[in-house]
């Protein structure tokens, strides 16, 4: 459930009914204010399913620092191969959904390979297709 952000909900409610949906947006802020509440809220009513960063969707991809499998603990970045992974897979036909979206959740531990990699994709989304 979103509380406060339902002024950003319904714009998104309302580009999505009107076709007028950018390629990317930003959830930006400080940390658990709700903005990636809001987002899996917000696609989870688009794709007519309850997304979860936990749970598999042929069209949604939640990207965050991998559980190193030895230690249990978050690594500390997120890395080019995770990123190279989520623009192969942003490539791919939609299964069911009306397009394809990603979440990348602490964007700012991304690595310099992968903060590149990532915005040469959101700079030029039209060489995915």
């Amino acid at each position: 459930m979103v509380v406060g952000h339902q002024k950003q909900l319904d714009f998104l409610y309302q580009a999505t009914l009107g076709g007028r949906l950018s390629h990317a947006y930003i959830f930006s802020g400080p940390a658990q204010v709700g903005k990636k509440t809001t987002a899996l809220e917000w696609l989870s009513h688009v794709f007519s399913t309850n997304l979860r960063e936990d749970r598999a969707h042929p069209d949604f991809s939640f990207i965050s620092p991998l559980i190193d499998p030895k230690t249990g603990v978050a690594n500390k970045e997120i890395e080019i191969g995770q990123i190279r992974s989520l623009i192969e897979k942003l490539q791919l036909k939609t299964s069911s959904a009306p397009f394809k979206a990603a979440i990348v959740d602490q964007a700012h531990l991304m690595n310099a390979e992968a903060q590149n990699a990532l915005l040469k994709t959101l700079e030029e989304p039209w060489e995915m297709l």
